[in-house]
């Protein structure tokens, strides 16, 4: 949803100033609502990266939660990783050609045969429905390492749609 620090952007920090940062950022859970979400479709972007694109169907507008955020963590970088108005998730990133291919991915070529998949996953997935309910404020020791099954210390904070 939003990045204190990133890979590309990182932001160093105390401990004082980390637990400021987690008491700020529960600050801002408690003053927003649920999203229900519906997933519109999955794309393949041409950097490899398999993304779910959601529609929010109810609760806090994203955009509104970024910004306050924002103004929660102004260290931050000011170059987020997406759009303030997408809300996204990656669901894989293709990191290379696999060992082996299924017979029916002969008969197209590599890009073809991962468009038709995509295309698969969306009809099957399309539609999905979700809540996202809480805020997560995580400590990665190693780089992307949400991403990766790294070291991290995470921190959730149930969203409470108080009109704070």
């Amino acid at each position: 949803m939003f990045h204190g620090s990133h890979h590309i952007t990182a932001v160093p920090a105390s401990e004082s100033e980390i637990e400021a940062e987690a008491n700020a950022v529960r600050a801002v859970s408690e003053s927003i609502c649920p999203l229900k979400i519906t997933l519109d479709r999955v794309v393949l972007t041409s950097t490899g990266v398999l993304v779910g694109c959601w529609q929010v169907d109810s609760g806090s507008d994203p955009v509104t939660i970024r910004q306050k955020l924002r103004n929660a963590l102004p260290h931050a970088p000011v170059k987020q990783l997406y759009d303030a108005v997408m809300l996204h998730t990656s669901f894989a990133r293709l990191l290379g050609h696999p060992s082996s291919w299924p017979e029916e991915a002969n008969k197209v070529s590599e890009l073809q045969f991962l468009h038709e998949l995509v295309s698969r996953l969306n009809n099957k997935i399309r539609g999905t429905k979700a809540t996202v309910s809480e805020l997560w404020y995580v400590e990665e020791y190693d780089i992307l390492a949400l991403e990766l099954d790294g070291r991290m210390k995470l921190r959730k904070f149930q969203l409470g749609c108080s009109k704070v």
